[in-house]
């Protein structure tokens, strides 16, 4: 036995590797204190502010396409407010609704639209299922790029502006997209951030292998 492998053998004796209590690795899926970093980490009131008061030499429009089926309003609301509510006000929000039978549902977007003149309604006799309602969507849009947005999801309020920054910087670009996270409400009715998904530069191999439901994107429309 060589002196090197003898000195291993000892050292793994002497100094034992330490027994992890959890075996699962500690990253921001499972950190707890991930919702901390986010709040240090996202736009302060005053780069929101700046951001209105941006201009570009291009006003893109960004269509962001909605399918409704059955939507709690509480969701609506959340996800209306957040779409309207972009700094980058360049935007058209185009629900699509596939429950007619749902009058409380249809209320609401009536009431939306008339608030809003960016906000568009699609009013489908029948569930299509959600690629055909989104496909409805995208045959009503008019913005340079589409954006697919779920009815239970959000955006924070500097998203849009970050696209229209990158497309500022190279106008050349296509597809973006952006990270994302799931959130549970707090007690005081905010969101709390956790298991977040950090999605690489470019991948074309992400767009092929996560279906759009997991996978929140731009995509520029000719």
């Amino acid at each position: 036995m060589s002196v090197e492998s003898m000195l291993r053998k000892v050292g793994r004796r002497i100094f034992p590797a330490p027994v992890d209590p959890d075996p699962f690795p500690v990253d921001a899926w499972t950190d707890p204190e991930y919702a901390c970093w986010f709040e240090r980490h996202k736009a302060t009131a005053e780069e929101l502010l700046e951001q209105v008061e941006k201009r570009f030499a291009h006003d893109l429009r960004f269509s962001i396409i909605v399918p409704l089926f059955q939507t709690p309003l509480d969701y609506l609301e959340d996800m209306v407010n957040s779409v309207l509510g972009q700094t980058y006000v360049y935007l058209e929000l185009v629900l699509v609704n596939a429950s007619p039978e749902d009058d409380a549902l249809s209320a609401a977007v009536r009431k939306i639209m008339a608030a809003d003149e960016r906000v568009k309604l699609v009013a489908l006799e029948e569930n299509k299922g959600i690629t055909e309602n989104t496909n409805e969507g995208i045959a009503a849009a008019t913005g340079d790029f589409l954006c697919f947005l779920d009815h239970d999801d959000f955006l924070e309020p500097d998203a849009l502006f970050r696209f229209a920054a990158a497309l500022e910087e190279d106008p050349t670009i296509d597809v973006l997209y952006c990270d994302e996270d799931l959130v549970r409400r707090d007690p005081d009715g905010g969101f709390i951030h956790e298991h977040p998904f950090f999605k690489p530069a470019f991948s074309p191999e992400l767009m092929l292998c996560r279906s759009e439901e997991h996978t929140s994107e731009l995509q520029s429309h000719h």
